[in-house]
């Protein structure tokens, strides 16, 4: 049998601390990826401004991509490496069911948005074929809000 001292408390997790080294250059990663994403974001706005809606998609490709891999780096230990939104909310889904639901693939309209999304990431860059409104990119800036 095991007895405590009432007045001792127990750190069952002691084995998992880490030093302040170590939790200093994890903070320094992630205020480093949140710039990046916060950088997609705000040239997404500058994009819808200009009307140049094809950007400003690719523009909110990127912040979602990155926070749902960042996301899945610090939920789950390890992202996954992939430009397929759809992919990733799968990946992630089990974990973080929010971001893993972010685009309701059981509701026809947002598979749709959702593969405009994605195509926006290869089309944008290498085509000049791609073309989405301003109320599909008002869908996926509130899909990125969340």
């Amino acid at each position: 049998m095991i007895s405590l001292k009432s007045d001792v408390e127990l750190d069952i997790f002691y084995k998992y601390q880490v030093d302040k080294k170590t939790l200093s250059r994890i903070e320094a990663n992630f205020q480093k990826e949140h710039e990046k994403m916060a950088a997609f974001m705000d040239g997404a706005s500058f994009f819808i401004e200009n009307e140049n809606f094809p950007q400003a998609a690719f523009m909110l490709h990127q912040y979602i991509e990155l926070w749902i891999r960042y996301t899945a780096l610090f939920m789950m230990g390890k992202e996954r490496k992939s430009h397929s939104i759809k992919e990733l909310q799968t990946y992630i889904k089990a974990f973080t069911p929010e971001l893993g639901n972010l685009f309701n693939t059981e509701i026809e309209e947002e598979q749709s948005i959702l593969k405009l999304l994605d195509d926006a990431y290869i089309t944008t860059r290498y085509e000049n074929n791609y073309h989405i409104n301003l109320e599909q990119i008002h869908i996926i800036v509130d899909k990125a809000s969340k």
